[in-house]
């Protein structure tokens, strides 16, 4: 079994397909990221959000790039090198929902792999697992 008990929402990007910060979405009078974050706790010990506008978050451990303008990756990367658990579950801020049932079928896998990110045959980067071995590689 995958020992994840961490997972991270991915919050720092640029924006660039919108004209606004995806994480100032509401649902009714809360913001979207604040109830999955809620969700996520849930199901993980620890939940990460890596973001640009850490005074928006309490009651999670927040990060931010320590490499400016590399993209997800450098989210990937702080994240799984201040994570608790050797693997984590990894979000992006605008995928709100959590699928406990998808996250116990990626926790009932055998280890052997560093990342587990296919779904339906499709891969799914920003709904996968990562092991802290990916650290070499990026």
């Amino acid at each position: 079994m995958i020992n994840c008990n961490t997972a991270v929402i991915l919050a720092g990007g640029h924006s660039s397909r919108m004209t606004y910060n995806k994480e100032f979405i509401k649902d009714g009078d809360q913001y979207l990221v604040h109830k999955t974050i809620n969700n996520l706790k849930r199901y993980f010990d620890e939940v990460i959000v890596v973001t640009n506008n850490p005074h928006l978050y309490s009651n999670v451990t927040v990060l931010s790039d320590e490499v400016p303008n590399k993209g997800p990756i450098e989210g990937l990367r702080v994240a799984l090198n201040a994570a608790k658990s050797e693997y984590i579950y990894l979000m992006a801020v605008d995928m709100p929902n959590v699928d406990p049932e998808f996250i116990n079928s990626l926790k009932q896998l055998e280890t052997g792999h560093d990342i587990y990110a296919i779904d339906n045959g499709f891969i799914q980067t920003f709904h996968a697992m990562y092991h802290k071995n990916c650290l070499n590689k990026i």
